[in-house]
Order: C-alpha cells, then structure tokens, then sequence
C-alpha cells in the first residue's frame, strides 16, 4: 500500500518548499498558487470519436499509460491549398467569413500520402462531392490499411485526422497522423485536382505526451489523446507537455473538491457531450454522477457552459467524456483545496498512538491488524459527491487529532 502511493512514475509526492503544498513536479504550480481552478485541454486530431477517461484512469486510460512514445506528424494547410471549395454544416457553400468552419468537401481533389512502410507506399484517394471531412480521412485511413497489409495497427499508425480552426492567415484544414516512435510515419502530403499541382511537403514531426487508445471492435483504430494542464504548462519539456501527468500524480497529496466545471470549446455538440463521473472504493463499489446540461446546438461559435458540482477529485474519482471526430474541449475545474491527508499521515498518527500507549506496537496482534486493514478501508472509501461536506471534514479531523497527540507528547 505504501508503495503504491509514494513511487508514481518515480515521483516523491510528500514534499514542502516555501510553506506551500507541492502539486506535481514543478513547484508551486499556477494552480496550487492561486488555489482557485485548474484547466484541462483534450484534443482529439482523429478521424473517429473517442470516449477518455481523465484523473487516473483504468486500463489504457490509466495515468502510467500517458506517455511521448508518439510522434504527432502535421501539415497546416489552409483551405486554398485544398482548392477553397467546401460546404458548411448546413450543406451550403461554406463562406470564409472568419466564424463558420468548413464541414464537407464542395469538389473533388485527390489526396496523396508517402508512408515509410518498408521501402514506402503512396495511398491516393479522391474526395466526393458532400462527403463530411472526417469521413473522407476516416476512408483515406482505411485505404492506408488495405495497403499496408490488411492489420487495423498499421504498425502503430494512428488515424489520419484533422484540424480545423481559424489561423492569422485564414482558416486551415491542417492534416494530423500519430507514429509511434521507429514505426512507420507519413512523410509527404499533396493535394492534387486544380491548377497548378503543387509539389510535396514534408510532414512536420512532434513529440507530444499522449493516452494511445483503440477505437472500438470491429475497427480497432489507433486513436491518439493529448491533454494538458493549461494553468501549469511544460515549455521546458521537449519531448512534450506532461504537466496533465504531473497535475494527476499531485492528487495523491492534495484532494481538489470541485463547486464549478466550465467547458468550452467551438463546436456545440462537443461541449454537449455528457460528462459522466465514477468512483471506486477498496472494495470495487462503482458510484456514477452524470452532467446532463444541455445547450443549442446551432448557437454561434465558441461556445461556453458552467455546471455546479460538488465532487472531490482524489485519484479515486475519473470523469470520462466522449471525445468527437477531430474537436477540443477545455475543461476548467474552480475548486477548493479538500484536504491534504494522504495515508502517509495516517500511518504517522498510527505511529504516535502507539507512542502513547493507545495501542500496542506488536505488530502482530490480531487487534492492530485489525485497525490497520480499518484506517486503510477509511481512508480509501469515499463518496464522489460530497454531502454536507462530511468527506472535507473528516480529513480536518484526522489532522486535529493528530494535533492533539503531539501536543499531549
């Protein structure tokens, strides 16, 4: 037990500088400074929607698989260099206007790819006329398996996805592709169909933090996840931003309980996706607290909504979204510090009721056992929702009596 808390990813968690908690590696961070919120970036590049699962996850959601084994390959391209020819959400000529996002191709071009599969491959295929831009990218993907062999891993090729947004030069429909590092990569993209051709350009290459998920049977995709930690980014960190790992290996030593959620984002039904909570206790009891708001999903762009809560955040509580086809989110968690009791301080209070005689030290007694295998089952039973803050004052307490006991010394 004990070692499952204070060794994550080789991390001391249980450390003071300057009077201030630490929160994750870099100390203090924005957000234990301020002790007021925290914001969260997803983004999903791929051409398919993906449900995450964010605050320590199970399985390949969970914490230890967030890592920079992937290379992020891109090409910004704006929307001249696919031709200018594109229709909006509605099915009507899309119009640069600086606020409506292109949806669907409005004309037929042929996209070129040059993989590194063994001695390299090039995978063309051509747009249709109304055909949406992820399902174009979704069906360029699959052309790509075909030719590589048939396998939905592809050697650790990801989805071909897009981003889609407005740049200071216009608005871009930029190529995104994940490797795995020595797998196969895409190199060089051209779009040809429209005069003139234009030659060849080199993928650019990024090392980014990433969850490597796959998209469900039948079609097991590859499907790359980044988040960050916005109010404490990792510039420093060249081999990508893990401030989201450091915030999530922080909850260890500093419960977050959380009174207010902000989601953002430029697509309306991505901030309409439902953000579904779950805790588990010691003995794998599953509790669910589901954000049900609803927006218009046809209001103008960007689009905002706040959502009251009352939920602690301890590395025992995920909260899992559904990440759409090619769209962000940020997530901006207000909070009040919840406590910072952790089992290391309940262990040391364990040792000063020994101390003063209030138990015995035999460690072998069958009464001591017993109040160990206790103390363990309190402290990693909780409920997600607080009620009447009983969680937030039962962590006081605990430190209050630990106050007395020295005092009594």
């Amino acid at each position: 037990m004990k070692e499952e808390i204070e060794n994550i990813d080789g991390v001391s968690l249980n450390r003071i500088r300057g009077g201030e908690q630490t929160f994750g590696r870099r100390v203090p961070t924005a957000s234990s400074t301020n002790d007021k919120s925290v914001s969260l970036r997803i983004n999903n590049y791929a051409s398919v929607s993906q449900d995450v699962q964010l605050f320590n996850g199970l399985g390949k959601n969970a914490i230890r698989n967030f890592n920079n084994d992937n290379f992020r390959k891109s090409q910004d391209l704006d929307t001249s260099d696919w031709g200018g020819n594109f229709l909006d959400v509605n099915g009507n000529v899309w119009v640069n206007d600086g606020v409506t996002l292109p949806y669907a191709f409005n004309a037929v071009v042929q996209l070129q790819i040059v993989y590194s599969f063994g001695a390299g491959i090039t995978v063309s295929l051509s747009t249709q006329v109304g055909e949406p831009i992820d399902t174009f990218l979704l069906r360029f993907t699959n052309t790509l398996r075909v030719a590589q062999g048939g396998t939905y891993d592809m050697d650790g090729v990801s989805t071909l996805g897009s981003r889609i947004h407005y740049s200071s030069t216009g608005c871009n429909v930029d190529l995104i592709q994940y490797n795995r590092f020595l797998g196969s990569a895409p190199q060089y993209v051209r779009i040809t169909g429209f005069f003139p051709n234009p030659a060849p350009i080199g993928m650019v290459s990024t090392k980014v933090f990433t969850f490597e998920l796959l998209y469900p049977e039948p079609t097991p995709w590859n499907v790359m996840i980044e988040v960050y930690d916005l109010s404490s980014p990792d510039p420093s960190n060249i081999s990508g931003d893990s401030s989201y790992k450091s915030f999530v290996n922080s909850l260890l030593n500093q419960d977050l309980r959380v009174e207010t959620l902000r989601k953002y984002s430029n697509n309306a039904a991505q901030v309409n996706q439902t953000l579904e909570w779950e805790s588990y206790d010691i003995d794998g009891t599953i509790q669910n607290l589901a954000q049900t708001e609803v927006i218009d999903p046809y209001q103008a762009q960007p689009v905002t909504i706040d959502s009251n809560y009352n939920v602690v955040i301890d590395g025992q509580v995920f909260a899992t979204i559904t990440m759409l086809a090619g769209e962000y989110i940020e997530l901006t968690f207000e909070y009040e510090t919840a406590g910072v009791t952790n089992y290391e301080e309940i262990k040391r209070l364990d040792e000063v009721l020994i101390e003063q005689g209030v138990i015995l030290a035999d460690k072998e007694t069958e009464a001591l056992l017993q109040e160990q295998k206790e103390t363990e089952d309190a402290f990693l039973n909780f409920s997600a929702k607080m009620n009447n803050n009983t969680n937030f004052k039962k962590g006081t307490l605990i430190t209050l009596l630990l106050g007395v006991f020295l005092l009594n010394k």
